[in-house]
């Protein structure tokens, strides 16, 4: 993988591991932005990778590479939550292609940042909102139970009212 990327501009950071320990203690001290990883490691798999979090999304893309072509493990990365499944040919016709599949997987993933965004935006709106609204509803509560007072208020005087002219009527 590092050879395939000699050629090509750095504008990142690779940082090798050879075991899934090494590489899970890079994770965490790096954080990294994407995760290329071969399905073999001398100590494991390598698409126990693959992290999620607390929500069930994964918290990093990875590429899982193999030199053996068998569909059943590119179905279960990709179920598992790998952004792309490479098989390594023995030409090394892969590293060509590696760039471009990193290009979008990366992409993806912005674009899957930015819709979680723009979503987490919109709930603290709309409860902003439902906020407003509850308070607006309490204050409309509070003023319909205000005229429903001054409405019985004045129902009793003017009933005491009428009592008043009735007893002038009557004296007059």
């Amino acid at each position: 993988i590092l050879r395939g990327f000699e050629r090509e501009p750095r504008e990142f950071t690779i940082e090798r591991a050879r075991t899934i320990d090494e590489a899970t203690a890079s994770m965490d001290a790096l954080l990294p932005s994407l995760v290329i990883t071969d399905w073999k490691l001398p100590d494991g798999e390598g698409i126990s990778l693959i992290r999620r979090d607390n929500a069930g999304r994964t918290l990093c893309p990875v590429i899982v590479m193999t030199s053996f072509g068998n569909e059943a493990w590119a179905v279960e990365a990709m179920k598992l939550g790998a952004g792309d499944y490479i098989v390594k040919d023995v030409e090394g016709r892969y590293f060509t292609l590696l760039p471009t599949v990193i290009e979008r997987v990366l992409s993806q993933r912005r674009v899957l940042l930015e819709k979680q965004q723009a979503e987490a935006a919109l709930q603290q709106t709309l409860d902003e909102l439902e906020a407003r609204v509850a308070a607006r509803t309490v204050a409309l509560q509070d003023a319909n139970a205000q005229l429903h007072t001054e409405i019985a208020e004045r129902q009793q005087a003017e009933a005491a009212l009428a009592a008043l002219q009735a007893i002038v009527e009557d004296d007059a």
